[in-house]
């Protein structure tokens, strides 16, 4: 919990796990996010969602979905590669473009992958101009026709309220307790 003056924050905590991103596995991705690059006053929002398999030992492939401030970009092809997890922090270092070739591809999003469990993953971003967190789940395979429970499990959202609505939900709050 944030506790200055300036900002609400809020957060997630976990202990650490044992996880593994492995070759030849699908992954879906989840990540909302801020963008700082306009300076105070000027950020606005963007929320990706993806889908990607590892394809070696270090390479991914898939497609993401992104709002960028309300603009949606459907099923751009994502590409990127993933360094070896990190002695100190067990985390993942994440770096995907936008393209069909590294060596062409624009750069998207760049983030460190911290296992939760086996097969989840918390995301932190390491962009400097976008703040943002996330899940990267390893997708089963469905069996007899069903949704894998990877695929069905609820992705967490970072909502950031408008001043009017927080000050609303304030009173209403404070009403409420009166």
């Amino acid at each position: 919990m944030e506790l200055d003056s300036a900002a609400v924050g809020t957060g997630l905590a976990v202990q650490t796990a044992s996880g593994t991103i492995n070759a030849s596995t699908g992954y879906a991705f989840n990540l909302s996010a801020v963008n700082i690059s306009g300076g105070e006053g000027s950020s606005y929002e963007e929320d990706d969602n993806a889908q990607f398999t590892t394809n070696t030992s270090s390479g991914l492939q898939g497609i993401v979905d992104i709002n960028d401030e309300g603009n949606l970009t459907p099923d751009q092809p994502l590409i990127g590669v993933y360094g070896s997890s990190s002695t100190t922090s067990g985390a993942y270092s994440v770096s995907t473009g936008i393209g069909t070739s590294t060596s062409t591809a624009t750069a998207f999003v760049n983030f460190n992958a911290y296992p939760a469990s086996a097969n989840q993953f918390l995301v932190l971003e390491t962009d400097s101009t976008q703040v943002g967190t996330g899940l990267v789940f390893a997708q089963s395979t469905p069996t007899s026709g069903g949704v894998s429970q990877a695929a069905a499990r609820r992705i967490a959202t970072v909502v950031r309220p408008q001043p009017a609505v927080a000050h609303t939900l304030g009173a209403t709050i404070k009403k409420h307790n009166n």
